[in-house]
C-alpha cells in the first residue's frame, strides 16, 4: 500500500510549473513600473533645474539678464540636460508704457531618454518699474 500523504514527483513539476508561469507573466508589469520610475525621475531632476535655472535669472537682476541663451549643457553631474533661455518684450495698452518692462522668459530643457529627445517648457514672467 503506498503512503498518500507525500506529493510525486509529476505532481511537484506540474506545480512549479504553474508558479513559474506566474511569476513569468508578471515581468511586463515590472518592467512598466521601472520606465515609469524612470520617467518622474528624470521630470524630478528636470524640474530641480529649472528652479536652479530661474534663481539664477532672479539672483542676476533685470538689467544683465535679458540676453537669449542658446541651447546650452548644464554642469556636470546634470550634463546629459541642455537648455534654452527666451526673453520677449511684452506691450501694454496703457498711458504710459515706457514706465514698466515686462518679459516673458520662456526656459526650455532637453533631454534624451529611451523614447528619444523630450523636452519641457517653463514660463515666467519678469517686470520692473522704470524710475522716472
Amino acid at each position: 500500500m503506498l503512503n498518500k500523504k507525500a506529493f510525486t514527483l509529476i505532481e511537484v513539476i506540474v506545480a512549479l510549473t504553474v508558479f513559474i508561469v506566474g511569476v513569468v507573466s508578471l515581468f511586463p508589469f515590472f518592467s512598466g513600473g521601472l520606465q515609469v520610475l524612470s520617467d518622474a525621475e528624470q521630470k524630478l531632476t528636470v524640474a530641480n533645474l529649472a528652479r536652479s535655472q530661474m534663481a539664477e535669472i532672479e539672483a542676476q537682476g533685470f538689467d544683465e539678464t535679458i540676453v537669449d541663451t542658446p541651447r546650452t549643457s548644464f554642469a556636470v553631474p546634470y550634463n546629459n540636460y541642455e537648455y534654452e533661455i527666451t526673453w520677449t518684450p511684452l506691450a501694454f495698452d496703457i498711458a504710459s508704457p515706457s514706465d514698466i518692462s515686462l518679459y516673458q522668459v520662456d526656459l526650455t530643457i532637453y533631454w534624451d531618454s529611451r523614447s528619444g529627445e523630450k523636452n519641457e517648457k517653463f514660463i515666467t514672467y519678469v517686470g520692473r518699474m522704470n524710475p522716472y
